[in-house]
């Protein structure tokens, strides 16, 4: 089961779309082609592609995993939510460059969506490292450091990636 969960087929899809996205970053860094001026649709096609196949993966996992009843489910719910904003807020944002042609829309819409990346991504984090906390929690001080500082550091590299 531990296998399926997660090397299933659809986390190949989302392993395919990061190395597109990687490729087209490493292209767009080496050749200096970055510029507010060009919107870069595939690449703002497969972010969104990537949050919105996340988000979707989360939700079967959460399914399969108990429903929003289950610890597990809890977690995989959060984190689906920050991905389908993510999603959103980059859907909106490329509306604002490509139809309306404001090259950066800020303040905007888009921004709602982005504000609830960090808390939903935060609380999913934070209940992973919970869970996994009561569950295997030690007498030792540097065993529950550990734990603590896991969530709180992936929380901080999300943060500083998003």
């Amino acid at each position: 089961m531990l296998k399926k969960f997660f090397f299933g087929k659809s986390i190949y899809i989302v392993i395919i779309e990061f190395l597109l996205l990687a490729l087209l970053s490493i292209k767009y860094h080496l050749f200096d082609e970055l510029s507010v001026d060009d919107g870069k649709p595939l690449y703002n096609f497969l972010l969104i592609l990537i949050g919105c196949t996340g988000g979707v993966i989360c939700l079967q996992r959460m399914q399969q995993w108990g429903g929003y009843k289950s610890k597990l489910g809890k977690v995989l719910f959060f984190y689906a939510i920050g991905l389908f904003a993510w999603a959103a807020g980059t859907m909106v944002w490329v509306y604002y460059y490509i139809v309306l042609g404001d090259a950066l829309p800020y303040p905007s819409l888009a921004d709602l969506a982005y504000v609830l990346i960090n808390p939903s991504i935060m609380i999913g984090l934070g209940l992973f490292g919970y869970y996994t906390a009561i569950k295997y929690s030690g007498d030792q001080i540097k065993e529950k450091i550990y734990l603590f500082l896991i969530p709180v550091s992936m929380s901080l590299v999300t943060y500083y990636f998003i």
